[in-house]
């Protein structure tokens, strides 16, 4: 049928990509609060209160499970303050990304094998998320600077994925400072340098003796001794 209506329209049906929601926060935000919310468990009547919820960080998961309870596959739950999503379950419906007062859940392209994740939705400047998140993108860049492919960018203090140029290299995530950056949902071990190799030691030439090479001596003219006195 895909191929039948490329056709029509004049285009190639591709292989379809699969999308995941991805909840663009770590919950560490959880730590900084302003205030003790008491209330609806609910994300969306606590975003109707002064800050728009208790958490210090305006970007962050409120973790009360407004997108748990819309998710119609069981695929989001809500696991120590913060929303997470079961890959294998999720099926991309979008309800989760709709209700979410933050807007902080995206479908977003999902590669099986070194699928990188930004899972932060902070614009503020590094100085500021510092005090309200124990690991939030502080917008240093190092990790675009360091992307061989350009595949990440800086938009409005936040490093932002392209998954068409992603390779799953993973180098940004060693160079994050913040260890936010996960591949396959894990921050990746950073290998130490291997020491340097020490300088070989010079060798220096041979001090020159005072004997000459044997060849040199044979070659040498011989001395003729004098000759006795004839009597």
């Amino acid at each position: 049928m895909a191929a039948q209506i490329g056709e029509i329209m004049g285009v190639s049906a591709g292989a379809a990509v699969k999308q995941i929601a991805q909840v663009h926060c770590t919950g560490c935000g959880q730590n900084y609060k302003q205030y003790t919310y008491v209330g609806i468990h609910d994300c969306v009547a606590a975003s109707k209160l002064p800050g728009g919820g208790d958490l210090g960080c305006a970007y962050g998961c409120l973790g009360l499970g407004s997108c748990e309870k819309a998710c119609p596959f069981d695929a989001i739950h809500v696991i120590d303050g913060v929303a997470r999503v079961d890959e294998e379950k999720c099926k991309a419906c979008n309800k989760c990304v709709d209700i979410c007062p933050r807007h902080i859940i995206a479908l977003e392209p999902y590669k099986t094998k070194r699928h990188v994740t930004i899972p932060c939705s902070s614009h503020d400047k590094g100085v500021d998320a510092r005090k309200v998140c124990d690991n939030g993108c502080i917008g240093c860049s190092l990790c675009a600077k360091s992307c061989p492919k350009e595949a990440i960018t800086m938009v409005n203090n936040l490093a932002v994925i392209d998954y068409e140029k992603c390779i799953g290299c993973g180098i940004c995530a060693q160079k994050c400072p913040r260890k936010l950056i996960t591949v396959d949902g894990k921050v990746p071990e950073v290998k130490p340098a291997a020491p340097k190799a020490a300088p070989a030691a010079a060798i220096k030439p041979a001090a020159p003796t005072a004997e000459k090479p044997a060849a040199e001596a044979a070659a040498a003219p011989k001395a003729e001794a004098p000759a006795e006195p004839k009597e």
